[in-house]
Protein backbone atom coordinates (compact mmCIF):
# COMPACT_ATOMS: atom_id res chain seq x y z
CA UNK A 1 0.00 0.00 0.00
CA UNK A 2 1.42 3.45 -0.64
CA UNK A 3 -0.48 6.78 0.04
CA UNK A 4 -1.01 9.56 -2.16
CA UNK A 5 -1.28 13.05 -1.06
CA UNK A 6 -3.13 15.55 -3.34
CA UNK A 7 -2.75 19.17 -2.82
CA UNK A 8 -5.01 21.73 -4.60
CA UNK A 9 -4.07 25.54 -4.89
CA UNK A 10 -6.31 28.02 -6.54
CA UNK A 11 -3.97 30.07 -9.08
CA UNK A 12 -4.82 33.79 -8.28
CA UNK A 13 -3.64 33.03 -4.30
CA UNK A 14 0.20 32.14 -6.19
CA UNK A 15 1.47 35.74 -6.73
CA UNK A 16 2.79 35.36 -10.45
CA UNK A 17 1.20 31.84 -10.98
CA UNK A 18 1.83 28.77 -9.91
CA UNK A 19 5.11 28.01 -11.26
CA UNK A 20 6.44 30.43 -9.18
CA UNK A 21 5.93 27.69 -6.58
CA UNK A 22 5.92 24.63 -8.46
CA UNK A 23 9.14 25.30 -10.27
CA UNK A 24 11.15 25.72 -7.34
CA UNK A 25 9.26 22.56 -5.76
CA UNK A 26 10.64 20.29 -8.68
CA UNK A 27 7.05 19.65 -9.71
CA UNK A 28 6.30 19.68 -13.24
CA UNK A 29 3.53 18.14 -15.61
CA UNK A 30 4.11 14.53 -14.51
CA UNK A 31 2.64 15.40 -11.35
CA UNK A 32 1.19 19.16 -11.63
CA UNK A 33 -2.42 18.97 -13.73
CA UNK A 34 -3.79 22.36 -14.05
CA UNK A 35 -7.61 22.92 -13.97
CA UNK A 36 -8.19 26.20 -16.05
CA UNK A 37 -12.02 26.10 -15.88
CA UNK A 38 -11.85 26.35 -11.88
CA UNK A 39 -8.60 28.10 -12.19
CA UNK A 40 -7.13 25.46 -10.06
CA UNK A 41 -3.81 23.27 -10.17
CA UNK A 42 -3.76 19.88 -8.69
CA UNK A 43 -0.60 18.12 -7.82
CA UNK A 44 -0.35 14.67 -6.85
CA UNK A 45 2.58 12.98 -5.25
CA UNK A 46 3.64 10.20 -3.01
CA UNK A 47 3.25 10.81 0.73
CA UNK A 48 7.01 9.68 0.91
CA UNK A 49 8.33 11.85 -2.34
CA UNK A 50 10.74 14.43 -1.47
CA UNK A 51 9.50 16.89 -3.31
CA UNK A 52 6.07 16.79 -1.07
CA UNK A 53 7.60 18.65 2.00
CA UNK A 54 9.50 21.30 -0.01
CA UNK A 55 6.35 21.90 -1.81
CA UNK A 56 4.16 22.41 1.63
CA UNK A 57 6.56 24.24 3.08
CA UNK A 58 7.01 27.06 -0.09
CA UNK A 59 3.18 27.10 -0.05
CA UNK A 60 3.42 28.16 3.57
CA UNK A 61 5.93 30.49 3.22
CA UNK A 62 4.06 32.57 0.98
CA UNK A 63 1.16 32.38 2.84
CA UNK A 64 -1.06 30.36 0.20
CA UNK A 65 -3.46 28.06 1.73
CA UNK A 66 -4.39 24.65 -0.18
CA UNK A 67 -6.77 21.84 0.44
CA UNK A 68 -5.09 18.42 0.73
CA UNK A 69 -6.27 15.18 0.46
CA UNK A 70 -4.81 11.60 1.33
CA UNK A 71 -6.11 8.23 -0.07
CA UNK A 72 -4.69 4.69 0.00
CA UNK A 73 -3.65 3.07 -2.84
CA UNK A 74 -3.33 -0.79 -3.44
CA UNK A 75 -1.63 -2.72 -6.04
CA UNK A 76 -3.50 -5.51 -7.60
CA UNK A 77 -1.44 -8.10 -5.63
CA UNK A 78 -2.13 -6.47 -2.44
CA UNK A 79 -6.16 -6.35 -3.43
CA UNK A 80 -5.90 -10.38 -4.50
CA UNK A 81 -4.14 -11.39 -1.08
CA UNK A 82 -6.57 -9.82 1.29
CA UNK A 83 -9.91 -10.19 0.14
CA UNK A 84 -11.80 -8.04 3.23
CA UNK A 85 -9.88 -4.77 1.49
CA UNK A 86 -12.58 -5.58 -1.22
CA UNK A 87 -15.40 -6.09 0.76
Amino acid sequence: MRTEVEITVIHDRIPGGPQTVLGPAGCGPDVAVADEGNYSTDITLDETDERLPLLLSLLEERGITWLERRRDRFTDEELEAAHLLVV
